[in-house]
């Protein structure tokens, strides 16, 4: 509603309907991909700049609300046997209530990902999210390729799993043990992205500490091990889900799409103040993309190197010029020649300190890129089989019991 209230009246404010372009970073980026999909959008917005976010990422939608609505409910008195009139209960608690509720570690919903977050519901949401970009809907790829997409990633996002919730209660001290990379970092990775395939924890496991095993060295270093958890959980939120996303779009529309890679070493930090950290984590981009503030002494803002101020001009020249004209390079020209991504060449621009033609490149962590959209996904939709079903739901799902006849 917002979006078309917008294209509807933005020429009052000077604007032109014809040229909008709706963004967002982590959450918000989701969102720009989730609206760019939804066909009642059509024609309302014509680019999309999405940061460090899809709507394949594991933490952007849910698959088991149902039970965690049913959580909510039974701890409020309502009757989670008919839906409706749990529905109806729900409804009427008050807005403080609810904030408490998914607030407080005792109710069992403060967890990541995030209990209640978007998913199917053949309205919004046609397709499984978690498998968006496999085969849309017709009218669906007919959005998507209207627009065109500017998305990308930076090289350290994978500090959003710096917290309790993945294992980490203390990122600044953090050095993990080999042991414990294998036996209990890892699987509260695999337990977020497939909650329903506990049965396949082992295997989905070691496919995982395979990939991110140096064979060529001890890789028992836990200042290294650190990196690699960051690396690891970066790949699997943000890297994968990237690629699906840019891939389809590339795939399916004769319209610009852009793929960039944020790698720079930040002066100045927005979230993640951990010493050892020398990547740009998840988040940081936003000061360049919305610009430094000078106060009027002259000095800082936020305490950032120059360099750092003419590359965030030089962001927000290539995002207008996008929101303009769908092409980063014009009308203002920074001399970089951005070629359009392809899935043959998987052109990107590695925004770094003093940007030059050489910083369009291709093939950015390829290999994981597939793992994550490709490798693993395949691996489960095909592994029909599970050791120790939770529910007879797993029957109704296609899965068996561990010695119930699977076909091989």
């Amino acid at each position: 509603m917002a979006i078309k209230w917008v294209h509807d009246n933005i020429a009052a404010f000077g604007g032109d309907n014809q040229r909008i372009t709706i963004f967002g970073e982590s959450a918000g980026s989701a969102s720009v991909i989730y609206q760019a999909l939804y066909p009642g959008n059509k024609g309302l917005f014509q680019r999309a700049i999405a940061q460090s976010g899809s709507i394949e990422s594991y933490w952007a939608s849910q698959k088991e609300g149902p039970k965690y609505a049913k959580i909510l409910a039974s701890f409020n008195k309502c009757n989670i046997d008919d839906t409706q009139a749990m529905f109806t209960c729900l409804q009427k608690l008050s807005n403080d209530r609810l904030v408490e509720m998914v607030s407080n570690t005792s109710y069992g919903l403060l967890n990541f990902p995030f209990p209640f977050t978007p998913n199917r519901d053949g309205d919004f949401v046609k397709y499984d999210p978690r498998a968006a970009f496999n085969e849309l809907p017709n009218d669906v790829s007919d959005m998507y390729k209207s627009v065109d997409l500017l998305t990308g990633v930076n090289t350290a996002e994978g500090t959003v799993a710096l917290s309790p919730f993945m294992g980490v209660t203390d990122a600044e001290s953090f050095q993990p043990s080999r042991t414990e990379f294998i036996d209990v970092l890892t699987p509260l990775l695999v337990n977020a992205l497939y909650p329903e395939r506990n049965g396949d924890m082992n295997l989905l496991r070691n496919l995982i500490v395979n990939e991110y095993t140096n064979w060529n060295s001890s890789d028992d270093d836990p200042l290294e091990l650190r990196h690699t958890f960051v690396d690891m959980h970066g790949d699997a939120g943000f890297l994968g889900p990237l690629y699906s996303t840019i891939n389809k779009h590339a795939e399916i529309s004769s319209n610009n799409t852009f793929m960039y890679v944020l790698d720079i070493i930040p002066t100045t930090k927005l979230f993640t103040q951990i010493s050892w950290l020398n990547r740009l984590a998840h988040g940081e981009e936003l000061y360049a993309v919305f610009g430094y503030k000078s106060y009027n002494d002259g000095k800082n803002g936020f305490g950032e190197a120059q360099w750092e101020r003419l590359l965030s001009k030089d962001i927000i020249t290539l995002w207008s010029n996008f929101a303009y004209s769908g092409n980063p390079n014009k009308p203002v020209d920074l001399g970089l020649n951005w070629s359009p991504y392809t899935e043959t060449n998987q052109q990107f621009l590695q925004i770094s300190r003093d940007m030059t033609s050489s910083n369009v490149k291709q093939h950015w962590n390829m290999r994981r890129g597939y793992f994550w959209s490709r490798v693993l996904p395949d691996i489960v939709s095909t592994v029909t089989c599970t050791e120790s079903p939770e529910s007879s739901d797993y029957q109704a799902n296609g899965y068996c019991e561990k010695d119930g006849g699977c076909s091989p």
